[in-house]
């Protein structure tokens, strides 16, 4: 019954591309289909979850929640994008480097909400229009590969791939220094 699975799997993503349903809600329609297909289960689709997982996807969530609405990380970033001052490349680079920090610990929505207004007024300070600055806090935002909490999918593979917290930061890193070395020559030259 692996064609059926199959099916299921692929039903589920190409539902979602095309806006018939959410991601929750075709992986509850898939995994009723596997289910009632009898392609597994039901206690083995139980066994296969990874509750610890789960567990630090919940904590994850609370933490940078508690970060967001605590008011703690709005200093930082505020003192970052200050300190860039009136210099187009260097607020690029301040607004880049404080997205990605922020979304590091939070979730990326949480992350924007946080920096996109910081970001607006040191963008107008120095000259840079508000679609420059959007498109680098979009940027920075999704640059969420340096830590396994940045991202759900991150903790998702976390466990299963036996990955390290310091396998994300070093193969990370490198991912986010080249996006942040992208945004800074190309957002102030396009835009």
């Amino acid at each position: 019954r692996p064609a059926l699975a199959l099916a299921a799997t692929a039903a589920m993503v190409l539902g979602n591309a095309l806006g018939l349903w959410t991601v929750m809600q075709g992986a509850f329609l898939a995994a009723a289909v596997i289910l009632a297909g009898r392609c597994t289960t039901l206690a083995k689709a139980r066994q296969s979850i990874d509750w610890s997982m789960l567990i630090v996807i919940a904590a994850a969530i609370g933490i940078g929640n508690a970060l967001d609405s605590s008011g703690v990380l709005a200093p930082i970033a505020h003192t970052a994008i200050e300190a860039a001052g009136d210099r187009p490349r260097l607020v690029v680079a301040a607004i880049f480097l404080v997205a990605a920090l922020v979304t590091s610990l939070v979730s990326n929505a949480a992350a924007v909400a946080l920096t996109m207004p910081l970001a607006l007024a040191a963008g107008s300070g120095a000259g840079l229009s508000a679609h420059a600055v959007t498109i680098t806090v979009i940027v920075g935002c999704s640059a969420s590969f340096a830590t396994p909490m940045a991202y759900q999918t991150n903790l998702m593979v976390m466990g299963p791939g036996g990955y390290t917290v310091c396998d994300f930061a070093r193969f990370g890193l490198p991912l986010v220094l080249l996006f942040g070395v992208l945004a800074v020559a190309l957002v102030p030259a396009i835009y």
